[in-house]
């Protein structure tokens, strides 16, 4: 039997020195996960595990329904509700049914809210269908509030463009008529008399 030192086992490589590699090493450096130029996969493309699973589930969809079925109608829970999940869906918002005035100006929003406010008072309405619905309203109102601002802004801007033209229409007639009597030899006080 020869004679082998354990040492020729496997022996870890002595660290590197720290002055001859770089901190960051090319390998563990960060990249762009494509090349420039590659869109990557496209928008929509599934993967082929998933594909699989939706071909498998087509093919025996009609027997896993029926399964679940026997299932929930014998009394298994999670059966029952994956078949009411599916049949009954959750509800996410309900739609309000309420005769409501058209809202056309800030007053109209203002009589929909007071509405609105009757309603959920009477119990015709929840209280948290009844604040989405004013929310709205407000909005409304607010829309109608910036345009109305606007639209006088508007105007005043307009006033006082034509005001001012009207100022300098009105100092070129002033001194045109000064020039006029300079010429005919009157001085500008003797024409204010």
């Amino acid at each position: 039997m020869p004679t082998e030192s354990v040492s020729s086992a496997v022996v870890a490589p002595p660290p590197p020195d720290s002055a001859d590699t770089p901190r960051n090493p090319a390998h563990f450096a960060r990249g762009r996960p494509f090349q420039k130029g590659n869109p990557g996969k496209a928008k929509g493309t599934r993967n082929k595990v998933n594909a699989m699973a939706d071909a498998l589930l087509a093919e025996n969809a009609e027997a896993l329904l029926r399964k679940a079925i026997e299932l929930a109608v014998n009394g298994n829970v999670t059966a029952l509700r994956l078949c009411l999940d599916r049949v009954v869906p959750p509800r996410r918002q309900a739609t309000v049914d309420a005769a409501l005035p058209d809202i056309a100006t800030r007053d109209d929003a203002h009589a929909a809210t007071m509405q609105v406010t009757n309603l959920v008072a009477a119990g015709d309405l929840s209280p948290s269908e009844g604040q989405g619905l004013v929310r709205l309203f407000e909005r409304q109102a607010l829309s109608f509030a910036v345009q109305q601002h606007a639209a006088a802004h508007e105007e005043r801007r307009q006033q006082s463009i034509a005001r001012l033209t009207q100022q300098r229409r009105d100092s070129e007639l002033e001194d045109a008529l000064r020039d006029a009597w300079r010429r005919e030899g009157f001085s500008v006080g003797e024409a204010d008399d």
